[in-house]
């Protein structure tokens, strides 16, 4: 058996048989409001204005896209020789089917075995962008709240969620432009308990990983997908 996959099963079963020491849950365990969220304080505080008068909005989504995805592939060689050892290749290789539905639901067009992008309605795109993005600004919090301030990786991760934040707010624009009414917005309690209160860092290492995948697959997809939809 590959030794990353070992590790990772190894770990997954002494998750689900150790007792929990006093003390050693992650910060984001004991710490945050989970009925609340970064996109829901900004909403509710009134201070993002969208301005719906032309599409310099529309343009904004593509350059933040655009600025994500290479950010991604910028550094994702970097991050995994750094955490693992192993080139990004290598990682996804193997773990290539682990996923989280907290993070890209299985319901999402990008898991999907027939995801003819062409056959669905700009619209649905608008609000499963807005749903998945919402979803990777959680999950980044996340990671960055369980990270060390002296950790190598952490300017990456702020560089990510940053970025993101961005491309929440001109998906929000885009879609009350088109006169659509955007959802709720997402609060932390979406990700789920087992997947915030990691207590072994192994085990959280492999996520992050995963997170980490996840924003590079969204990006590239819906950097297409907004790029093609002139």
């Amino acid at each position: 058996m590959n030794l990353t996959i070992y590790i990772f099963t190894f770990v997954l079963a002494c998750v689900t048989i150790l007792p929990k020491v006093e003390g050693s849950s992650p910060r984001s365990c004991r710490a945050r409001n989970l009925v609340s969220s970064h996109w829901s304080s900004v909403l509710e505080s009134g201070r993002f204005q969208s301005s719906l008068v032309g599409d310099h909005h529309l343009h904004r989504l593509r350059r933040e896209l655009l600025e994500l995805y290479t950010a991604v592939q910028m550094y994702k060689n970097q991050y995994t020789e750094e955490t693992f050892g192993k080139s990004f290749y290598e990682m996804d290789n193997e773990l290539p089917d682990l996923s989280y539905d907290d993070v890209i639901p299985s319901s999402s067009i990008i898991r999907s075995t027939n995801n003819d992008a062409a056959d669905t309605e700009y619209a649905h795109h608008l609000l499963e962008a807005y749903d998945l993005f919402q979803r990777l600004e959680l999950s980044t919090e996340l990671v960055l709240q369980q990270s060390s301030s002296s950790s190598p990786t952490r300017m990456v991760w702020s560089h990510f969620r940053r970025e993101i934040q961005k491309i929440v707010q001109n998906l929000y624009t885009e879609i009350v432009g088109r006169g659509i009414v955007p959802p709720h917005p997402l609060l932390r309690e979406s990700i789920s308990h087992n997947l915030r209160c990691m207590q072994h860092s192994v085990y959280r290492d492999i996520r992050n990983f995963i997170i980490y995948r996840s924003v590079d697959k969204v990006s590239r997809f819906y950097f297409k997908i907004f790029t093609d939809s002139d």
